[in-house]
């Protein structure tokens, strides 16, 4: 009978470990899949600017958007931005969003190593150097400078 007892806790903290690992985060859980992105690229540290004419000529219906619902996503995480001209609620032709936009480092690589010491170097990459910044817009405000 104890040795039943002890097999029935045994299964028991099994399952809850289980499922619990079941729904573990994959690290996209910011992606709203209703939501339209656009995709930058960055390759080095520094400011960068988005003209209305460059989103405009990717395809976005910049002149149907709020700029105060504007938001830019890196690594899953919303960046501040500074929008020039959102006061009057619409994206207009001298319109424009800055950020200062950073390299991919290999920081976010160090738990591939089971030794931190293993990992060649945090600063450098071993895939890429360029990040991927998203630009998107929902009912929401963005976060700003």
């Amino acid at each position: 009978m104890n040795n039943l007892i002890t097999k029935f806790i045994i299964l028991l903290i099994a399952v809850i470990f289980i499922s619990s690992v079941s729904h573990a985060q994959y690290g996209n859980e910011w992606i709203n899949p209703g939501q339209t992105y656009y995709k930058t690229k960055v390759g080095s540290n520094g400011i960068y600017k988005l003209t209305y004419t460059t989103l405009l000529d990717a395809g976005l219906p910049i002149t149907s958007i709020n700029p105060k619902n504007i938001q830019l996503f890196r690594n899953g995480e919303e960046q501040h931005i500074f929008l020039a001209g959102e006061d009057d609620n619409s994206f207009d032709t001298s319109d424009y969003i800055e950020f200062y936009g950073q390299y991919n480092d290999g920081r976010n690589e160090k738990d591939m190593y089971l030794k931190p010491e293993d990992q060649p170097h945090q600063y450098v990459s071993l895939y890429s150097d360029t990040s991927n910044y998203y630009l998107t817009w929902s009912s929401t405000t963005g976060k700003r400078i």
